[in-house]
């Protein structure tokens, strides 16, 4: 779905755009762009002879055709163009030949507006160093970013915070990251280190390939790691929310009165 999520969508076959065939591995692939001139609501796959539940491979490749139709868009008729987040992918399973028979309702609230003034103020009052810190983090929160982006924000904290030279760090960065190595571990990521494996990920977020490998970094959705990227995200945030904010406020800064939810 593209954003804005709408309450109601219905797909009979009767407001299609565009339609673009592709063949892949011998599978009849439909792409269609679904809604009205002024209004797209949706990018729909019609997939022959797919089975209820699609393998992981098959579901990256048919992410990765959307975020191509996508682009597409973007550079052709409104670059601010986006899917909508959450993420809301349909299924529909028909028989072949037979019309789209998408006729949905969706439910969406809005989280009520509580923020502490007192953090307002101490925000606005620290200085320009913590602010700039922050504006990293939060775009390292934010969904509408590409993830390669979201990720490149959280890792330039970690390099203002530790980095001492190209390939030397402080060794206070090995005692944060201990404090978090169950959470790690939990997720079964890489049989790397953690820290080796924020390194390796920051470098296939910034360059198109790395060293000899015979495949391009990550480029989209659909791209070989960019599964990985999403799930240590998270976890990242989280080690740069307690880090941060613990050390500002233990410094006695404006921001002592920070709190995050």
């Amino acid at each position: 779905m593209l954003r804005p999520l709408k309450d109601h969508y219905l797909d009979d076959g009767s407001a299609i755009l565009a339609n673009i065939s592709v063949v892949e591995n011998g599978r009849a692939i439909e792409i269609a762009l679904i809604g009205t001139s002024s209004d797209p609501q949706m990018i729909r796959l019609s997939v022959s002879g797919i089975d209820r539940n699609p393998t992981n491979e098959e579901r990256k490749r048919f992410d990765d055709l959307a975020e191509s139709m996508l682009a597409h868009l973007r550079i052709f008729h409104d670059n601010e163009i986006a899917f909508a987040i959450p993420a809301f992918r349909y299924a529909n399973l028909i028989d072949d030949h037979l019309p789209p028979e998408l006729n949905i309702n969706i439910g969406k609230s809005k989280s009520a507006f509580d923020v502490d003034s007192t953090l307002i103020q101490s925000f606005m009052h620290s200085d320009k160093e913590l602010q700039n810190i922050l504006r990293l983090y939060a775009d390292s929160l934010y969904p509408y970013l590409p993830v390669q982006y979201r990720y490149l924000s959280a890792f330039k904290i970690i390099e203002h915070e530790f980095k001492l030279s190209r390939r030397k760090w402080k060794p206070e960065l090995d005692v944060l990251l201990s404090n978090f190595q169950t959470e790690y571990d939990a997720l079964g990521l890489s049989k790397m280190g953690m820290k080796a494996l924020m390194i390796n990920l920051r470098d296939k977020c910034a360059h198109i390939k790395l060293d000899d490998a015979d495949y391009l970094s990550i480029v989209g959705i659909g791209s070989q790691d960019t599964e990985i990227v999403a799930k240590f995200l998270p976890l990242l945030t989280e080690i740069i929310r307690n880090y941060i904010f613990d050390t500002y406020k233990s410094d006695g800064t404006a921001f002592h009165a920070v709190k995050i939810n």
